[in-house]
């Protein structure tokens, strides 16, 4: 009976062995007040005595089985009424690795779609600068983005076929290229060039061998160990482990890695009535003093944003990484349960524990599902009549929003890692294309021909294009339907601003307009841009010849 009652309850049985009591079983707390209360979590001790706590009294082992058994009875009554659920205590376990150390970690993470935030927790507890994956099972179809993770770059070498699969998150600090000659078309493995500042290269491998992996097998693993370790680079080597966490640690200096930082203004304490008062004291009427477009913008520019400064200064943040919003302190509690009865289970052995452990992980998996798919589901159903939203939000869903953003440049074989390195060498490039683009096109334009052209196409058409001024309602009504969503030029002027004060700059904007239409001036600060480069083809590197230009002008 002993041993049923607690197979049923997925704990081991209790025996003695040469006169000491080992024990897997359970240390209950119950009170009879109107009502019973369980609590109940994994408990080992190799020792003379069951400590079973009843009423405050503490039972030796021996002639107290009995009462044991007792208890165990009425824990299994009130796990099968479906009221009580096991708590396995998750206990505290150390994530700290020494500092001033370049830290390698591998698991076999067995399929990465689904545990993505679990790792990114991992990373964010330990700090491991990189991570090796086996057995990510992705293939091309799953695009990057959904298994992105902030803060990291993320490499991969996919199988062919059904499972395995390779992965690498190395953190932004570092410099990391795939060596796709090192790697072997026969096994599946990952070469990655590490590049550090002041430190010479190194070479990591990562080599996944299945169960059916054989003797001919290995041997391509060594010819590849081989080829690398011709390279005459610090070579290390990860991959040749089970499914549990190990970590190598390097003393080496770790460089500073690179921050998101945004500059936004603070409405933290706007006021938007005093903000409308104090743009009334404004003399803007100034603006029209002049009949340059450049001297009124910069007039209407200079006024605006003192009274701006003053009620929304302009802020720097630091983008943190947030955590996945379906992931609730409920889910949270149970992976540290599943992960306390692995760990129990690793030491025991008990066939007994492996089955809570894999109960606990199912279950994990199953609440994990569910909650992800009610989150989308909800926010998909509150964007229904904003299509510009609800297609947001299926992107992020699929992971076609949150590909990482570049850290480093690389041209000619030289890397760049600072940020202002990064900005001059785009400027650079940029500002040398487009004076090819305009030695192209310096020949002179025949406009004879042009006006000839197009005469003959408007001839016999009742049409014609010309330039009218704007009128002041017409200016009101632009700025009043401004959106929230348009990103800051560097004049610093947002759309929130200029909406809520539309009654009072629509007239000297209005004059800025109509200024520069009659002078045939476009103002220059309306001709300077923030540049973004983005990268053309996402898996080849950063180059300047593989970039893009984006530019964010003013909202004006």
């Amino acid at each position: 009976m002993f041993e049923a009652i607690f197979n049923e309850l997925s704990y081991a049985k209790l025996y003695n062995d040469n006169s000491k009591v080992r024990s897997n079983g359970l240390v209950m707390n119950v009170h009879l007040n109107n009502e019973i209360r369980l609590k109940s979590f994994a408990w080992r001790q190799t020792c003379k005595k069951v400590k079973v706590k009843y009423m405050g009294s503490a039972f030796t082992s021996g002639k107290q089985l009995l009462r044991l058994t007792n208890f165990a009875l009425a824990a299994l009554i009130l796990q099968r009424s479906g009221d009580v659920a096991l708590l396995l205590n998750p206990g505290s376990i150390s994530t700290q690795l020494p500092k001033k150390h370049l830290h390698l970690g591998q698991v076999n993470v067995n399929g990465l779609r689904n545990k993505t935030m679990e790792i990114k927790d991992l990373l964010n507890d330990t700090g491991i600068h990189l991570l090796a994956l086996t057995e990510t099972k992705l293939d091309n179809l799953i695009l990057d983005g959904s298994v992105a993770i902030e803060g990291y770059q993320f490499l991969k070498r996919n199988r062919n076929g059904h499972g395995g699969g390779i992965g690498l998150y190395s953190k932004d600090c570092l410099v990391c290229k795939v060596r796709n000659d090192l790697c072997s078309p026969y096994i599946e493995d990952l070469w990655v060039e590490i590049c550090r500042p002041k430190a010479p290269k190194m070479l990591l491998g990562i080599f996944y061998c299945p169960p059916s992996a054989n003797k001919d097998y290995m041997t391509h693993v060594y010819d590849s160990w081989d080829r690398a370790t011709d390279e005459n680079y610090e070579t290390y080597v990860l991959g040749f482990t089970d499914h549990d966490l190990t970590v190598l640690s390097i003393k080496s200096k770790i460089p500073k890695g690179p921050s998101k930082v945004v500059y936004k203004r603070s409405y933290k304490h706007f006021s938007a009535e005093k903000f409308i008062n104090d743009l009334k004291l404004i003399p803007f009427w100034l603006v029209e003093s002049s009949d340059d477009p450049n001297e009124a913008l910069d007039t209407f520019l200079n006024l605006f944003r003192d009274i701006a400064d003053i009620h929304a200064p302009i802020r720097k943040y630091t983008v943190k990484s947030k955590p996945a919003p379906w992931i609730t302190q409920n889910i949270r509690d149970l992976m540290l349960m599943r992960d306390a009865a692995k760990r129990e289970a690793k030491v025991s052995g008990f066939p007994s524990d492996w089955a809570v452990y894999r109960k606990l992980r199912n279950h994990v998996v199953k609440v994990n599902r569910e909650s992800k798919r009610a989150y989308f589901l909800e926010a998909i159903n509150n964007t229904k009549k904003d299509p510009k939203s609800m297609w947001k939000t299926i992107n992020n869903l699929l992971g076609r929003s949150n590909c990482p953003i570049p850290t480093y440049a690389e041209s000619n074989g030289e890397i760049y890692t600072k940020p202002k390195d990064i900005a001059n060498h785009f400027a650079k490039f940029f500002n040398e294309k487009i004076k090819k683009y305009r030695f192209e096109m310096s020949n002179p334009i025949d406009t004879e021909y042009v006006t000839k052209s197009i005469t003959e196409i408007m001839t016999g058409k009742n049409c014609r294009f010309e330039f009218s001024s704007l009128s002041l309602l017409e200016v009101h009504s632009c700025l009043a339907k401004l959106p929230d969503t348009k990103v800051t030029g560097v004049d610093g002027i947002d759309n929130f601003l200029l909406r809520i004060a539309s009654n009072i700059i629509a007239e000297p904007i209005r004059y800025i307009f109509n200024c520069s239409y009659a002078k045939s001036i476009f103002p220059d600060q309306w001709k300077v841009a923030k540049l973004h480069p983005i990268p053309k083809d996402k898996k080849q590197p950063f180059e300047d010849i593989n970039s893009r230009p984006i530019s964010l002008l003013n909202v004006l």
